[in-house]
């Protein structure tokens, strides 16, 4: 059986070797070499045959868990993680060593809390028995309760922020609130769908362009207001590709996570005029993405975490395809190198994903290599060694932080690789 990539990549990103020996060779430790006019380059071997795996140069390396029952949404606070932890309510995590974070202890408790959303100061907590509560974070350890609004027959689901607004999504309505006092928030105004569609559902999610929102109802329907006035919104119309569970917006771009149809592109360079693109299955049934720069992260339920390229907005290229048995993933959170996972049952995983830059060696002088990468990134460093045997040790090139850079090599073999610290620095 082939061994998967993630594992050569995840231990050993991006390795290199340089031997004196005649003819020169260049590869990547791991892969299998192709011989072209004297120089050993590098054939690419990626199946997605495996449960799990990374593209190459991707490393995505499960590095700790916090335990717990059903958790729904997780937020960050500097070092300090709150995530819902269903009756028990709110969990705080301290996560300044995010490979071993220490929980700080329990609050809001007897609500079966959702949905977690931090606003400088401001803590806002969705509760499944309707209300919504807001507390004061500013001591992160120790959280003050300062106000509940709402009564809801419905369940209270998350909040989304938009300037001086908060929405706040339930079953079967949402509500705007003035939040420009965070943590004295006012209600202005209660929305309710117009249903053009026989089928049911429940409202899940919410994402604003523009004072245009976009209402995810899982029933098989993303009805679009216009909020310009918060206090007499007004819906435009209804979209109905997928059943909605999430809504991402990203550039001229909607993607809506659709159970279990996968991922539903529209344009929306006109808001108000939404055209359907697309649909990318991602063999799951995918919640509401998180997209950083380039990047789409992906809750899939049962089929675990996908991480996707997506320069070209309309082309999801897979990076990552991360699975395990008897896991519901339902949200992600982003946080430097750190996704922090919240699952229907286990608690909360925490990963680390890093994108190393490509190395490439060449041949000054004899006794002599320059060394470079490309792009040159913050937080990586070039290292060194002469023997891949057993537990290698690896030692800082000097200068190497710089891309070229050129160093001295006797005979025999050296092994180049770039490294980034697990906490952000060489």
């Amino acid at each position: 059986m082939k061994k998967p990539l993630s594992s050569w990549l995840g231990h050993r990103p991006f390795e290199k070797s340089f031997g004196l020996a005649s003819p020169i060779s260049f590869r990547w430790a791991g892969l299998v070499p192709l011989m072209f006019a004297g120089v050993s380059l590098t054939s690419v071997v990626w199946s997605q045959t495996f449960t799990n795996w990374t593209a190459p140069g991707v490393e995505f390396t499960k590095i700790a868990n916090v335990s717990g029952g059903f958790v729904y949404e997780v937020a960050i606070k500097g070092n300090y993680a709150y995530l819902t932890h269903w009756s028990e309510g709110v969990r705080i995590v301290n996560i300044s060593n995010p490979a071993a974070p220490v929980v700080v202890r329990d609050f809001a408790g007897g609500h079966n809390t959702v949905g977690v959303t931090v606003d400088g100061n401001a803590l806002y907590v969705a509760n499944w028995a309707g209300s919504w509560d807001t507390y004061d974070i500013a001591d992160p350890e120790n959280p003050v309760f300062v106000t509940q609004k709402l009564n809801d027959a419905n369940s209270v689901q998350r909040t989304v922020l938009d300037g001086n607004r908060a929405y706040v999504v339930t079953t079967g309505r949402f509500y705007i609130f003035d939040v420009s006092n965070r943590t004295n928030p006012v209600e202005i105004a209660t929305v309710y769908p117009r249903h053009e569609y026989p089928q049911g559902g429940s409202g899940v999610d919410i994402a604003l362009r523009n004072n245009i929102a976009f209402f995810a109802f899982t029933g098989g329907r993303l009805p679009v207001f216009d909020v310009s006035d918060p206090y007499a919104p007004v819906q435009l119309r209804t979209l109905t590709n997928g059943y909605a569970w999430g809504v991402t917006l990203v550039d001229n771009y909607l993607y809506q996570s659709s159970s279990a149809f996968g991922i539903d592109i529209f344009d929306i360079a006109n808001l108000t005029n939404a055209i359907h693109l697309r649909r990318v299955s991602t063999g799951g049934s995918p919640y509401r993405s998180v997209v950083i720069g380039d990047r789409m992260f992906l809750p899939n339920s049962t089929a675990g975490i996908r991480i996707y390229d997506i320069s070209n907005r309309t082309n999801l290229v897979p990076l990552v395809q991360f699975s395990t048995t008897n896991d519901w993933f339902v949200s992600l959170t982003v946080a430097g190198d750190y996704v922090y996972a919240a699952k229907n049952s286990g608690g909360m995983d925490i990963f680390r994903f890093v994108e190393y830059p490509r190395l490439n060696i060449a041949s000054v002088d004899p006794g002599q290599v320059k060394v470079s990468w490309s792009p040159v990134l913050p937080g990586f460093v070039l290292q060194q060694t002469e023997n891949l045997n057993g537990d290698p040790i690896w030692g800082n090139v000097e200068s190497g932080t710089n891309s070229p850079t050129d160093i001295p090599v006797a005979e025999g073999s050296k092994y180049f690789r770039l490294y980034k610290s697990p906490l952000g620095g060489p």
